[in-house]
């Protein structure tokens, strides 16, 4: 029987009219899977845009195949894996100790994208735009002024994940934070948890939606501003020992 690996994202659909990029079935996927020609569809795309979505949600190049997103179980579709090996986007699928594909390697470019890059506030307009709740966009906005006002570094990142990314003086990436159309997803990272391991434990107190991802960091959905206000109240109270050990 496959395992199905929790990520606390929404299965996002391919529009296109073709068939999804992630399938409902539960047959395992065996090597060799061929690399097919490399193609640069819109469905592919899509594809390709959903494992590096996943691998940022997990903390982790290494994506599982087989995958529950938010309850709703999706298995990779084998053909995409091949044409995601032909475009340099996977390193050649293998299988695992189980005799089937259970996980893939994402291939790590090393290099800088090509051309300058959009500053800080033409970043943050392009987040804004994702959010489609009102709620939730006024809560990013309250989650940007507590950040400045803890003394957190604030970095924004762009492209197939965009994300607020919140370090400490000395550079340690504690928090962060990723918007979607309807909430915002908070990260509770790995410095952080190994500075105070009460942290994770005690997000259950919250009252808030959490979730454990494979790398064993904690997510956070907050929905609205009421939401950020509970959090950063409660995350106040760890602050000066995460910021001074």
């Amino acid at each position: 029987m496959v395992e199905w690996t929790p990520v606390s994202l929404d299965y996002e659909p391919w529009p296109g009219g073709e068939s999804d990029v992630f399938s409902r079935s539960r047959e395992p996927v065996r090597a060799p899977i061929p690399a097919r020609a490399a193609v640069s569809s819109g469905r592919q795309k899509h594809f390709e845009s959903q494992l590096r979505k996943i691998a940022w949600h997990l903390g982790s190049d290494t994506v599982p195949v087989f995958l529950d997103f938010n309850g709703e179980k999706r298995r990779a579709d084998k053909g995409c894996l091949g044409h995601a090996v032909a475009n340099s986007v996977l390193l050649p699928v293998q299988n695992s100790a189980e005799g089937y594909v259970t996980h893939v390697q994402l291939k790590v470019v090393s290099g800088n994208p090509v051309g300058p890059a959009p500053d800080d506030k033409a970043k943050e307009a392009l987040h804004l735009q994702k959010i489609e709740s009102a709620d939730a966009r006024q809560a990013y906005h309250f989650l940007r002024k507590f950040g400045a006002e803890v003394g957190m570094t604030t970095n924004f990142k762009i492209g197939q994940v965009p994300a607020v990314e919140w370090r400490d003086s000395r550079g340690r990436y504690l928090f962060a934070f990723i918007p979607n159309a309807g909430h915002l997803l908070f990260y509770l990272r790995l410095p952080a948890l190994r500075i105070d391991a009460a942290l994770g434990s005690a997000a259950d107190t919250l009252g808030l939606p959490t979730n454990a991802n494979s790398a064993g960091e904690i997510t956070v959905r907050l929905e609205t501003q009421a939401d950020a206000e509970r959090l950063t109240a409660w995350l106040a109270s760890f602050l000066p020992k995460l910021l001074q050990s």
